[in-house]
């Protein structure tokens, strides 16, 4: 990989993604550019173009080596810090994108309980059709 190929590719797959939701959800969206200085999830309401509260917190991952167990303990860090939902948009190269989601926010009655380490694989279409139900 090139030099900056990591964090160029970082920065378009948050960019692919806020246009997705921006495009399928209609939330308006900004990349937070200083995540990894501070922190933090990936991608938050802009209140510039919209006061649109979103309950999730967004973690976007696209890497060739799959690390989800790791990628959804940060979500799920993240969302508590900020007191939301985690939910992670994820990919490998030459793949389709996924979303993780907590199984307790998915069906709260059938897992009831909150368990950290738990998340539910849906494809991109499933997962925004739900996001779009619960917003």
């Amino acid at each position: 990989m090139k030099p900056g190929g990591g964090k160029a590719k970082g920065t378009k797959a948050e960019n692919d993604v806020l246009k997705i939701l921006e495009d399928e959800l209609n939330w308006k969206l900004t990349r937070n550019k200083n995540q990894s200085a501070r922190g933090g999830r990936d991608l938050s309401e802009d209140t510039d173009r919209h006061q649109q509260i979103i309950n999730w917190s967004i973690e976007i991952k696209h890497q060739a080596r799959e690390s989800l167990n790791q990628w959804w303990a940060q979500t799920v860090r993240q969302a508590m810090d900020c007191g939301r939902k985690p939910v992670l948009f994820y990919r490998g190269n030459r793949q389709p994108w996924r979303v993780a989601l907590a199984p307790n926010d998915i069906n709260p009655s059938a897992w009831p309980v909150r368990r950290d380490e738990s998340y539910v694989i849906l494809s991109l279409r499933d997962g925004l059709q739900f996001l779009r139900e619960e917003s």
